[in-house]
């Protein structure tokens, strides 16, 4: 029989939420695009931008790459050089 302490269900702790510096969810990472979910996920099904899907229920996006994948869609404006 467990104790109380032991129980693997309910809500998680920070500690337990935590992950790899670098990564966002997809929550946080459409944010950080400032683009809506449905958005990141279409993109993410259309290889556009890249990301790692460690289980059925998480995808995790690297920093880096959705930067990179900004610098894809960015246009230049009149007169300023690109990169």
């Amino acid at each position: 029989m467990r104790n109380q302490g032991e129980c693997t269900r309910g809500p998680k702790t920070q500690s337990q939420l935590q992950m790899k510096p670098g990564y966002l969810r997809k929550a946080a990472a459409a944010k950080y695009l400032n683009v809506s979910v449905r958005t990141l996920s279409d993109w993410a099904r259309m290889r556009l931008v890249a990301h790692i899907k460690p289980s059925n229920r998480v995808c995790l996006f690297r920093v880096s790459d959705l930067d990179a994948a900004l610098n894809r869609f960015r246009t230049a404006a009149v007169g300023e050089t690109m990169f």
